[in-house]
């Protein structure tokens, strides 16, 4: 790891060997430089990406100036910053599309663009914590405003003219929370009226579709539950997170156990905070659903056991579901029926006849009675 010089010289030396002057730098961190506040390591970073041509470099001149200095500034404050976002969003994908392919079963296929709506809405909330958490070396902009001043995480550095107090990093968890609390507001409402939209032009198109999961919380709730989501229960857990990873990074001198390190936590997290979320936004268990497949299978389980008390002269007992999975468990058995229905009525149906059989018929009857009379003489 690059030590944390902040005095000239050693700035200047690292400009030399990126063939640099201060003159070159944006305005913002060359009067950074200037007030001793970039220190000789996320001067190495921010050259590393505005210096070499790769992807970084180019998603960074393409974005507007504030998201660029915010991305900027983030990726010289953690250098591995990419590669967690990257992490988090596979394990938020795979856990969406694994908890999706559960809840909905054999109708995944027909209820694919429910899906991806909400797995859409994950990938957005988990990339929003992530990013708004992350610790950022941002100057210029926005950057000198007041929550320029806070940290991004209770956990955060301090530095030169960024010394952060008790009460500093007390407001800048609540600035967070508040933040995080306002994106899940936006999203969980956005994710739960496309939901409820496209469920509605599902039925106006098909009078037989039934939907594998019972009519959702209504919007508030899951707006309302979202919020309470994201801004309590992802801001405290990613607030302990970034304070794990600092730690690691200070004590361990092997970098890939702070990797593994990360790699372990990043996956508790999202195992604590998937069940979290479904709780607070009114939405099924996986659990719930799993006895629910169960009872609608034929009780596959009770029947092993119950054939073993028969032996006994015990009697099988069919799984207890509360009022919610006996909800979902008759829909599942309505939209059964209602498709045996369909099946049933399309096989009873008469064959179209076929054009010109009846003078097919005629024809046939005048040539056998004909054939009959040659017969007769």
């Amino acid at each position: 790891m690059l030590p944390e010089r902040f005095d000239r010289v050693t700035l200047e030396c690292v400009l030399q060997e990126w063939f640099r002057t201060i003159a070159d730098l944006p305005a913002g961190l060359r009067l950074a430089v200037e007030l001793g506040l970039v220190s000789s390591a996320q001067l190495v970073r921010f050259l590393g990406v505005d210096s070499r041509p790769t992807l970084v470099r180019a998603a960074h001149r393409c974005l507007p100036p504030w998201l660029a200095r915010a991305f900027v500034g983030r990726l010289m404050a953690d250098p591995s910053f990419l590669a967690k976002l990257a992490l988090e969003q596979s394990i938020t994908l795979a856990a969406g599309v694994a908890y999706e392919a559960a809840v909905r079963g054999s109708q995944l296929g027909e209820e694919a663009d429910l899906a991806a709506v909400s797995v859409g809405g994950q990938l957005a909330a988990n990339a929003a914590a992530v990013c708004l958490l992350a610790p950022s070396r941002s100057f210029g902009g926005a950057a000198a405003g007041a929550l320029g001043a806070l940290p991004n995480h209770v956990f955060d550095a301090s530095g030169p003219l960024r010394a952060y107090t008790p009460l500093t990093r007390a407001a800048g968890a609540l600035a967070k929370a508040g933040q995080l609390a306002a994106v899940g507001l936006l999203m969980g409402g956005a994710v739960a009226q496309a939901q409820s939209a496209l469920t509605a032009w599902k039925r106006r198109s098909d009078a037989a579709y039934r939907p594998s999961q019972p009519p959702p919380p209504s919007v508030q709730h899951q707006a309302l539950g979202s919020a309470a989501w994201l801004g309590l229960s992802c801001s405290l857990r990613y607030n302990l997170l970034a304070g794990a990873e600092r730690w690691a990074a200070e004590r361990l001198s092997s970098l890939s156990a702070a990797a593994l390190l990360t790699v372990g936590a990043r996956l508790a997290n999202n195992l604590v905070g998937e069940a979290g979320r479904l709780r607070l936004m009114g939405l099924p268990t996986a659990d719930s659903f799993t006895r629910v497949s169960t009872a609608i299978s034929g009780w596959p389980a009770a029947a092993a056991a119950g054939a073993g008390a028969a032996a006994g002269g015990g009697a099988a007992q069919p799984p207890q579901l509360n009022a919610e999975e006996l909800a979902r468990l008759r829909a599942a058995r309505a939209a059964r029926a209602a498709r045996a229905r369909r099946a049933a009525g399309a096989a009873q149906a008469p064959p179209p006849a076929a054009a010109g059989s009846g003078f097919s018929v005629k024809a046939k009857s005048v040539s056998a009675a004909q054939a009959g009379r040659a017969r007769a003489q």
